[in-house]
């Protein structure tokens, strides 16, 4: 059985075990937003920019509007490396799973990716009306899903709809001035609290009854 790499001793050791996955996985994802915003990313100027932009050029936002998505991913991808660095790396921490490392920093860039995808169809295609909030808890509950292929647990739908719910009202209610920050380290902390939760208890092996077929 793995162990978790988390200290007993030193400031951590002040933590309840329990909560020491939710703590680190929020502080390094914390820590990550803070490296994000250092870059100068700001998705909603961003977001202005190619709006404005589509408008000097005589297009127009909605069906018809005209924005490569290629050329928007190659802009931003580059961003989400930090949080595709924190998250698996505090997931090997608390698990002691190494398969964390590589499975999760895939996953991770790919739920940002699909972030970004889902802000060209809003401006593109007028698709939605509140990206934010989709925004955020689209890119939350794929990361949270990509950390449940190296920790099964996190498959209940409890911490799913924690890590969901919780990356949506950041997103909606955070300046985005402060977005990542806040954004990544509260997403991180919910899915450290959902490695925290007791696993469910294996179901005992069927056997038969003597002489049964």
């Amino acid at each position: 059985m793995m162990e978790p790499l988390l200290a007993d001793s030193g400031p951590l050791g002040m933590v309840p075990a329990r909560w020491r996955p939710a703590v680190v996985l929020g502080a390094l994802g914390f820590v990550s937003g803070l490296l994000t915003t250092s870059l100068g990313f700001d998705f909603s100027r961003l977001l202005a920019g190619a709006f404005f932009a589509g408008l000097a050029a005589g297009g127009k936002t909605g069906p018809g509007f005209d924005l490569d998505l290629g050329g928007l991913i190659r802009e931003l991808w580059h961003f989400g490396l930090f949080f595709a660095a924190a998250v698996p790396l505090g997931v090997f921490l608390s698990t002691g799973n190494r398969r964390a490392i590589p499975t999760l920093f895939v996953t991770t860039m790919l739920a940002w990716i699909a972030v970004i995808v889902l802000a060209w169809l809003a401006i593109t295609r007028a698709t939605f009306s509140n990206l934010d909030a989709i925004a955020g808890a689209v890119g939350a509950l794929l990361t949270h899903l990509g950390c449940s292929i190296v920790a099964p647990h996190l498959r209940h739908p409890v911490p799913i709809a924690v890590t969901a719910i919780a990356g949506a009202v950041v997103a909606m209610i955070v300046p985005s001035q402060s977005l990542f920050p806040l954004w990544q380290g509260v997403v991180a902390f919910c899915i450290g609290w959902g490695l925290s939760l007791p696993q469910p208890a294996a179901a005992p092996p069927r056997t038969r009854p003597p002489g049964g077929l």
